[in-house]
């Protein structure tokens, strides 16, 4: 029967998907409202504690009650009865069905309740419907329960929770309608408890270190104070202070040579000041710790001219010191360019401690670069960048302290610079009339590096590599011949005509004045002579001039001219190794790039011997794609290992890393340039001791991390995730 004893078949009830409490049941099988949901489970457990008869509507126990109503042997509610919620109590009942069987039984361990079947009133001294208490056993949770019951529910289930807590008796199995024994599933083992206190930190700049590239489990990387590239010299203290965003300010130290006029440097306190404070909201701390000690400004002074006009050239100075204490730090430099480098090296060091607090450690730092020249090479002749991309490149370049972006604008698949002089060039010769430069865009992104310290050196290559000047340019090409009539092909430029030359004059004229920079890059490289070779025209030249058969000696006409070209223009020459190796008469201070990887230390040795400036990209083609950790490699190589006299050595004046546009555009630009490119620049930075590849593979990491949270879509270098 009904009630008798606490056995009533309201417990049978939950063994069939009735949840106890509203919500958290349901009864599918009768096809019943889930509005009624709450008030079925209340009435489950008012079954075992009812009087025999007057149980409340429910799953199995309270269906003879029922019965008897209809005949009139019933009236009112029984004992355990719990009183129907108004519609204002009931929340949504959620799915029915299958999707409720499993999420009944831990619903009344999300509230603190008793199982189901035990949610009404029970008699004194009774089981209390004999429902089984669920405690708080981790292993019972369910997520989808939380927010589901309702208040008659909860009173339902701590009435009958007081009342039948005295003289509680195991309850034997229940018979089901078909006269199974009702047993309920055994709960879940116990989860091991979830820490409550931060993960202990390392030593390491007082952070986690990042896990290792092998064996050890992912992990989110430190959110210690990472500096990349590494500075010179770096003294720190563990004295930590607090860097509040409402109360730091970066400003001009009183004696600067550079005030408030020096908008460059007022550009970078803005930018800086967000890059350090603009996290996600999850990650900002709290406005302050009682106890820590409060950095309140970073004063930066520039002790020489300051430069602040001009634009950033080889021999600018980008030294800084660094000291930071409270309540003020210092930043000094020779030049607004080292001030730059400074507010990069600063911004690193700030970081979130375990209560997200932003923290500085006191330090001390003195810091220059090693090489000169630190580059980095984009191809927009090959796939188009936008002037977005291009911008984007400019920043990840100041955070790695790049100085150069050597921009091959034109190729042979485009010619995207738009010429005043010539625009023909554009018109015909680029990709379409949206994908070229216009003097807006190259300016643009002149002042933008120039924000950011770097100098833009366009690379204007010849003779080989210029089909598409041919577009836009009558007669500029050689026409190729098959035997003795002319061909459809072109080959290079056409060196023997005098037209050729005023062409060049006229457009390295405008490019002089488009780009400030005092270098510009001429290319040289990769010069096919066949097609020279079948010109009749070009092999009566050769025996005019006595160059008999040896077309190199035609190359180093047509490159000697165009170098004294770029000399009428005030502009110093660039060129690949091909014009050294092919033993063209170049002027002195004429810089050749050393770009093929094989014996690349010899032809190091052999331009620095012969007097020249060195700039090195061999290692360091970032287009060739391998899978793994390749930035190692990168990392490992050091531009002045080779055979050479301290002499020789000065001459080096750093490296570029190189990313060739055959399958690169604005989808892959970024992520295939850094990290990748991160530990070049480490290597163009810092000091040559700087070797260690565990310690960089820790740095970098968080240094990665840090480009992403600035908007940098750095790919990872290995398992793990960041912070932010």
């Amino acid at each position: 029967a009904a009630g008798r004893g606490g056995e009533g078949r309201g417990g049978a009830g939950r063994r069939e998907g009735e949840g106890g409490g509203r919500g958290c049941r349901s009864d599918t099988r009768r096809g019943r409202k889930p509005v009624n949901a709450g008030r079925r489970g209340g009435g489950g457990g008012g079954g075992g504690g009812g009087r025999e008869g007057r149980g409340r509507r429910g799953r199995g126990g309270p269906s003879r009650a029922r019965r008897e109503r209809k005949r009139g042997r019933g009236r009112g509610r029984g004992r355990g009865e719990t009183k129907r919620p108004r519609s204002s109590q009931l929340r949504s009942p959620g799915p029915r069905g299958e999707a409720w069987r499993g999420r009944s039984p831990g619903c009344a361990r999300e509230r603190g309740e008793r199982a189901p079947g035990g949610g009404g009133r029970g008699a004194p001294g009774g089981p209390g419907g004999g429902g089984r208490d669920l405690g708080t056993h981790p292993g019972l949770r369910r997520p989808h329960c939380a927010g589901l019951s309702g208040r008659s529910g909860r009173r339902g289930s701590r009435r009958g929770s007081r009342r039948g807590a005295a003289g509680r008796a195991p309850r034997a199995p229940q018979p089901t309608a078909a006269g199974v024994p009702a047993t309920r599933s055994q709960p879940r083992p116990r989860r091991p408890p979830a820490r409550s206190s931060p993960e202990p930190r390392s030593p390491w700049c007082g952070a986690e270190a990042p896990t290792g590239p092998v064996t050890r489990k992912a992990s989110a990387p430190a959110r210690g104070p990472a500096l990349w590239p590494l500075p010179l010299s770096v003294r720190t203290t563990p004295r930590a202070l607090h860097v509040s965003r409402e109360n730091f300010s970066v400003s001009h130290d009183p004696g600067s040579s550079a005030g408030p006029s020096c908008a460059l440097l007022q550009e970078a306190f803005r930018r800086y000041h967000g890059y350090i404070f603009n996290l996600d909201k999850s990650q900002r701390g709290p406005a302050k710790r009682n106890s820590a000690v409060e950095l309140k400004q970073l004063l930066v002074s520039i002790v020489l001219d300051s430069e602040c006009d001009l634009y950033p050239n080889v021999t600018s100075d980008e030294s800084y010191s660094l000291v930071v204490k409270a309540p003020v730090a210092f930043l000094k430099a020779n030049r607004v360019w080292g001030a730059l480098r400074g507010l990069e090296t600063f911004s690193q060091l700030i970081y979130q401690d375990s209560y997200g607090t932003f923290t500085i450690n006191e330090c001390n730092i003195i810091d220059s670069p090693r090489f000169p020249h630190r580059g980095i090479l984009i191809d927009t002749a090959r796939h188009f960048l936008p002037i977005k991309s291009i911008l984007e490149t400019l920043d990840a370049m100041a955070f790695n302290k790049f100085n150069v972006l050597h921009w091959h604008i034109v190729d042979d698949q485009s010619f995207p610079y738009q010429s005043v002089t010539f625009p023909e060039l554009s018109n015909k010769g680029s990709y379409s009339l949206s994908h070229v430069y216009t003097p807006t865009d190259v300016h643009t992104v002149i002042e933008y590096a120039r924000l950011r310290g770097i100098r833009v050196i366009p690379e204007f290559d010849s003779p080989g590599h210029t089909q598409s000047w041919g577009k836009g340019q009558k007669n500029l090409l050689t026409p190729c011949y098959n035997g003795h009539k002319q061909s459809e092909t072109f080959g290079p430029i056409n060196p023997i005509l005098n037209s050729t030359y005023s062409f060049l004059s006229q457009l390295f004229k405008e490019v002089s004045a488009v780009f400030p920079d005092q270098f510009i890059h001429l290319g040289g490289d990769e010069v096919e002579f066949k097609c020279w070779e079948s010109n009749p025209e070009i092999r009566d030249f050769m025996k005019w001039k006595g160059f008999g058969e040896d077309y190199k000696k035609l190359e180093s006409f047509y490159v000697q001219k165009v170098l004294d070209i770029a000399s009428t223009v005030n502009k110093g020459a660039i060129v690949w190794q091909e014009v050294f190796d092919d033993h063209v008469k170049l002027q002195p201070g004429t810089i050749v790039q050393v770009w093929k990887f094989q014996s690349y230390s010899e032809e190091q040795a052999q331009v620095t011997a012969a007097g020249f400036p060195v700039i090195l990209s061999a290692p360091w083609y970032l287009d060739w794609i391998s899978y793994g950790q390749d930035w190692k490699g990168y990392y490992k190589v050091d531009p002045l290992d080779f055979s050479g006299s301290p002499e020789q050595k000065k001459l080096v004046m750093g490296g570029e890393a190189c990313l060739w546009g055959e399958y690169v555009d604005a989808t892959n630009l970024t992520p295939r340039l850094w990290p990748r490119a991160s530990a070049i620049g480490e290597r163009l930075w810092s000091h040559s001791d700087v070797k260690d590849l565990e310690d960089a593979y820790n740095r970098l990491t968080v240094h990665r991390c840090r480009m992403v949270s600035r908007g940098i879509a750095a790919e990872p270098l290995y398992t793990g995730y960041c912070n932010h």
